[in-house]
Formats: structure tokens, sequence, C-alpha cells
């Protein structure tokens, strides 16, 4: 029989656990908190946001997921898909349900999920569970490796490293497991926060706080745009949140880590073509022409964004409807399809949903073992590869965690 260390006791941890013991080995969990899986019941909102439909539709895909290990996720994935995850949650009483592509837990609270899960470990007889435990050194020595806590030395012949990355430490998350992968020498990418609010350089931040619109919103460098998304944005006292900034904020953390100075660009209009936008307002102020211009707007656009607008093209909001000429309307155009902002830094760990970076990709094989030192496996936030907002986090730690446990199980040692 094999012992099997298992270093974190997140949602890739836990999968990993039960699919090592499903192996019939000896496994233990070392968990630096006083409870398993505290930061799943965080996550979708409270709910649970366990996958994504798009991953069962054929072509799989890895466009969801970004980092130097993005090329591990199908092949990890072909060998825990989607059919496989959603059996795994209806064996121990998860049953799942959908709005639009995203998976959630049948009653819509997370809480369930943990609780099961939970459950599925502390019942299995292969299972040890060592609760507030800080992994302190990791070490390979003759043959089997040696994991050091504060008070205690643990000898195993596998050892899956499942600690997660940098985000929420409210929630428990140190930062660990890249760490204890440096220390081997492995190479780790930068963590940076991603699925994170941005802060912006605006004077307009405080007066538009608390308004959510949709928009495509694309994060770049003078000019060279890098990742873009269209959904609901959010105002905030000192920036922008919403799922659409979530969607690309990986990438301006990355470029503010690296002292490069990003943009965001808003187009406020994104279901509308820049000549259809100026058509509307014409039309609309035109029939509304004795109206002050802040009124025949009014229709139009929130009223918090007014003001902005009326600011920024330099239009004085003394004027009448219909005394705008075109090209004061192209200008509105340009601004609402086209409002750039400098990033100047994020939410930080604190407000991150998940962490960029981690293992780099060429550290580690398909069946999540280190190419360089057997009996090392990694999972979940831990390696270099970070998802969309969707499910798609979520789906990589169970997927990564069962591979890893099946692998470190069956392995020779």
């Amino acid at each position: 029989m094999k012992r099997i260390g298992i270093i974190g006791g997140g949602a890739s941890g836990l999968l990993a656990a039960i699919a090592a013991a499903e192996q019939g080995q000896s496994v233990t969990i070392l968990e630096r908190n006083d409870r398993l899986g505290r930061k799943i019941p965080a996550t979708g909102n409270g709910r649970c946001n366990l996958s994504n439909r798009t991953l069962g539709k054929k072509p799989v895909t890895d466009e969801a997921y970004h980092g130097s290990a993005k090329t591990l996720f199908l092949p990890v994935f072909q060998q825990f898909d989607l059919d496989r995850t959603l059996d795994f949650f209806q064996s121990i009483g998860i049953p799942v349900r959908s709005e639009g592509d995203r998976l959630y837990p049948y009653n819509l609270q997370a809480a369930s999920v943990i609780d099961a899960l939970r459950y599925r470990v502390e019942h299995d007889s292969w299972i040890e569970i060592c609760l507030q435990q800080q992994v302190l050194k990791l070490s390979f020595e003759k043959g089997k490796w040696q994991v050091r806590m504060k008070d205690m030395k643990r000898t195993f012949d596998a050892v899956i490293l499942t600690a997660g990355g940098k985000a929420a430490p409210q929630l428990g998350t140190d930062g660990v497991g890249p760490a204890l992968a440096s220390a081997l020498g492995l190479r780790v990418t930068s963590l940076s926060p991603a699925l994170v609010k941005l802060k912006l350089d605006s004077p307009y931040n405080k007066r538009l706080s608390g308004l959510r619109m949709d928009a495509c919103v694309r994060i770049g460098v003078k000019g060279n745009w890098l990742r873009s998304y269209m959904d609901e944005i959010i105002f905030t006292d000192d920036g922008i949140s919403g799922s659409a900034v979530f969607q690309v904020s990986q990438a301006a953390t990355t470029l503010l880590q690296k002292k490069k100075q990003p943009v965001i660009e808003l187009d406020l209009y994104p279901e509308l073509e820049a000549e259809a936008l100026f058509s509307m307002i014409r039309q609309i102020l035109d029939r509304v022409a004795e109206k002050p211009l802040e009124e025949g707007l009014n229709g139009i656009l929130h009223k918090k964004l007014i003001p902005v607008l009326l600011k920024e093209t330099g239009i004085g909001k003394d004027r009448t409807s219909s005394s705008l000429k075109d090209r004061e309307i192209r200008a509105m155009v340009q601004f609402l399809k086209n409002w750039t902002l400098p990033i100047t830094g994020h939410g930080g760990f604190q407000n991150a949903q998940v962490t960029s970076g981690g293992i780099h990709g060429s550290e580690i094989g398909t069946d999540l073992q280190s190419k360089r030192f057997p009996g090392l496996y990694a999972a979940g936030e831990v390696i270099d590869i970070d998802g969309d907002c969707g499910g798609f986090n979520l789906q990589w730690a169970f997927s990564s965690g069962y591979v890893a446990g099946t692998h470190a199980a069956q392995e020779k040692g």
C-alpha cells in the first residue's frame, strides 16, 4: 500500500484524496485551516458554479484557460470530463442544474457541496485528515517524500500539491503551494490576482459608482489589445468591476506586475455599430428639439453618464437638443464606443477569485506528475493555469485533482 500525502484540502485536494483512496491507497490530507474546503462556499456568489456546459460540447477547447500550463487542460480534462464530474456529484448526493451555460448544485447552495465532499472524505477509512497543519518544508530524501510541519513530520511515497495560490487570503490561502514548489527548484511563474476588479485613473469614479450596464471591454497597452469580453460592468468608487472586467482582469494584473501601463477601453453600446448609434441619437434629439440637452439624452443614456459624456466631449449642458451639429454627435459616439481609461491597480488578492501564475506548465506531465521529481504531483490553482468566470476554475480543480490522485495511486513507486 502506498502512502500519499495531499497538501491542501480545497476542491482539488478533496478530489485527489477521493481518487487515490478509491485505488485502495492510504491518504493523508494536510490542511492549514480548521476545516476542509473553506474557499468552495465562496464561489459563484455563494451558489457554487461547479462547471460550464460548453465543456460538454464537441470539440472541447481550452480557450477559457490562460497561463503557461493551459495546454494541460485538454489532456487532463479528457481523463475526468464533464460527464464524469457530474456523475461524481450525483454519486455524493448533489444533482446539478443549469442557468444558461453555468452549472450549479440543484439547491443553489455552495454549502451543500462542501458538506457532501467533507462527508465523503470523513467517512472513508482510507483517508486521514489532519487540520491546522501548516506545511513548512517539503523534501525528497532516500526515495521518500518528507513533509515537515511545526509539530510533526510525515513520510510519504507520493505527495500531491493542492494548496492553491494566493487569492482570497481571508479564506486561508497564503501561496505556500507555489513556494514549496519553488524551494524544490521547480520553475514557478509570478503570482498575480485574476478575476478581480480594476482601479482606474478617472475623475468620474465616485460619480459613476453603482452604475451597471452591459459593455464590451478591452485591455491592452498602446492600442495592442490583449483580451476583450462583453458582459456586465459595474462602476465602483475607485474603478470598475463586473463579470466583463473579471474576464479580462488577468491581462491587466499581469501587465501591471511587469510595470507596463495598461488601459481599458469601454464600448458602452456594443449592440450598435457607430453609425447606428449616431442615427439613433440624431433622431431622438431632433424629435425632442426644444428640450435641454440633458433631458433630451435621458432616454438614451443613464443619468449618471450624461454629465460625463458632455464633459468629455466639451458640449455645454445648457444647449438645446436640436442645436447639436453632426460632428458633435459623432464625438459623442466616439466617446461612447471607445472610452479609454488608464488602469492604475487592482483589488488585490483579497478581492480576487483566483490566482494567475504558479508552477510552470513545462514542469508537469499530463499525469500531473513532476517531470523532475518522481512521486511529486500538483493539481488545481497551484499550477499556472487560470480560467474565465463561469465554472471553469472549479472544473479544472475537480479534473486535475482527480487525475493527480488517480495517477499518484497507480504509479509504481
